[in-house]
């Protein structure tokens, strides 16, 4: 065992963080943009997270009294406002994934500038606040990425 054990509230021998990647099919939109209509057994595929998965998530936090964070990107956002609405609804975190689930550190400067104020605005149009939390899709960051995400208001 542990000779130096961590002493958790309550008598807990553990803990636990659960954090979800709500990506839906925008990935499909970065690698196959162009021909994504030629493409539809990708995308319905990726769309059961925001359409199946996640209120089925968000039933079984209700259950066990669980508030989660979802890292989406802005563009899931805006194209799934009823499930981020759900989200919000059992007092869950939005947090940033991205506009679109590029990779940031194959972006020139400009580009993940505009990449990140994207998803910061579509959250904020979501839920009337900044985002707090960030992961980088594919965890793709770069040299720019922290600093970008301190203008933002991110600590």
């Amino acid at each position: 065992m542990i000779r130096n054990p961590i002493p958790w509230p309550n008598g807990a021998r553990c803990a636990v963080a659960f954090t979800f990647d709500m990506d839906g099919e925008s990935l499909m939109h970065v690698r196959h943009g162009e021909t994504i209509a030629d493409r539809p057994v990708g995308t319905s595929d990726l769309r059961y997270g925001p359409e199946i998965a996640v209120p089925r998530f968000v039933d079984l936090f209700a259950r066990y009294g669980m508030k989660q964070t979802f890292f989406v990107p802005g563009w899931c956002v805006k194209d799934y406002p009823a499930t981020i609405e759900e989200l919000l609804n059992g007092g869950h975190e939005i947090a940033h994934h991205g506009w679109i689930h590029g990779r940031l550190r194959e972006m020139s400067d400009a580009q993940e500038a505009e990449d990140i104020a994207k998803g910061v605005e579509a959250i904020v149009a979501a839920t009337g606040e900044k985002p707090r939390g960030f992961r980088a899709p594919s965890y793709a960051m770069s040299r720019r990425t922290m600093g970008l995400l301190q203008d933002h208001g991110m600590a």
